[in-house]
């Protein structure tokens, strides 16, 4: 299998993992202590729209403290000039990927309780 295929088989797992996780209530915060921001937004639907942090290498690394998604779903962010999306329709850019999207993304939970 191609870097590229490997690539697009993570990303693939990671939407179909935040899509099967949709009877949940939506509440996804960025860790304090770490040293990333992560962005969280709404646009005019009730699906939030989560901008990765910015990719290091093509690898965006993400520290949250709670990550649950509702049944609306979470759109992760990974692209720097915007994108039309099922989920939200047309979404701005992420603004933390002026160097390109990442072609990982990591999303570690440090959560105090179990997640939903």
């Amino acid at each position: 299998m191609n870097r590229k295929k490997i690539v697009s088989f993570k990303i693939n797992l990671l939407v179909f993992s935040v899509l099967s996780t949709l009877n949940m209530a939506t509440v996804v915060q960025a860790d304090p202590s770490a040293h990333i921001v992560v962005q969280q937004q709404q646009k005019n639907s009730s699906v939030d729209i989560l901008n990765i942090a910015a990719a290091i290498n093509g690898y965006s690394s993400n520290s949250l403290t709670s990550f649950d998604v509702s049944e609306a779903g979470l759109i992760l962010n990974n692209s720097p000039d915007g994108a039309d999306t099922q989920l939200s329709g047309h979404i701005d850019g992420n603004s933390n990927l002026s160097s390109g999207a990442a072609k990982e993304i990591t999303l570690e939970v440090n959560a105090k309780k179990p997640l939903r």
